[in-house]
């Protein structure tokens, strides 16, 4: 249910809140295998001590009775053969070792059955936890699809007036810096929250520190601080190329203005 919901939000805030209760599910179904496991690790010990407590003033039946103790001891089943034995000491015995067995069996099993869950648990965790950070990084990606779309438009128009042989307008450059500035606030706060959520993750247990799942966020981050650093250098850019067109549009008027002076002197 919260698969699908999730994939039918349109925000991050939305998917990720569906996420987060994918992760609570899991840490719920964790507990109660703990405790399953917990509950029959104490009938488990109340069988062994069922069993450890027998004894024996006949030397035959306590021989039976030490011999299975010695299985009990090592946290191991009583064989079959002993089973049989100990029907002779006492039926109320031979159904102490028959519970004992039957707890073992299921505290091994519980035991197993919670383990399996916990390393694959960790295993779904981190991947809901990346699927957390790729929702985030998908939503800033598609709000910043508008900058490169009106950054191609704006190149295309300034190349455009430059084929007619026209003068580069200084708008241009200027219209590529605040859309550049946009670009770069926003990877800015891209890069944020996706630290953000990394760090929420870590400390929830979901991603461990220097595990593949780490390594790939961090890599996601990496590559948004290359982003700032291509965005702050086009900026520089921009801005050097923008003083460039203000000088040779000055130097154009001037030379406009010696041309209508010597043609009014003469």
């Amino acid at each position: 249910f919260y698969v699908a919901t999730a994939a039918n939000q349109k925000t991050a805030t939305g998917k990720n809140k569906y996420v987060g209760k994918q992760l609570k599910n899991i840490d719920k179904n964790l507990a109660t295998y703990q405790t399953i496991y917990q509950e029959a690790k104490k009938d488990y010990h109340t069988a062994k001590k069922s069993v450890n407590h027998a004894k024996s003033k006949d030397k035959g039946k306590q021989k039976i009775i030490d011999a299975i103790k010695k299985y009990t001891s090592e946290k191991k089943a009583i064989p079959a053969d002993l089973l049989e034995q100990a029907a002779t000491v006492s039926e109320k015995f031979a159904l102490s070792c028959k519970k004992y067995n039957e707890a073992l069996e299921a505290m091994e099993a519980a035991k197993e059955t919670y383990d399996l869950y916990e390393q694959t648990s960790q295993t779904q965790k981190a991947s809901l936890a990346l699927e957390k950070l790729s929702n985030i990084e998908k939503a800033y990606s598609n709000q910043q699809s508008k900058y490169t779309q009106r950054e191609e438009t704006i190149n295309h128009t300034m190349q455009l007036n430059q084929a007619k042989g026209n003068r580069t307008s200084t708008n241009y450059y200027q219209n590529l810096i605040d859309n550049e500035e946009n670009i770069l606030e926003s990877n800015k706060k891209k890069r944020d929250a996706l630290v953000q959520s990394l760090a929420e993750s870590v400390k929830n247990g979901e991603i461990e520190e220097g595990s593949d799942a780490w390594y790939e966020a961090m890599a996601t981050i990496d590559d948004i601080t290359t982003a700032i650093d291509a965005s702050t250098l086009s900026l520089a850019e921009y801005n050097n190329q923008l003083r460039q067109v203000k000088w040779d549009n000055f130097d154009y008027l001037q030379d406009q203005i010696r041309s209508v002076t010597s043609e009014l002197d003469f």
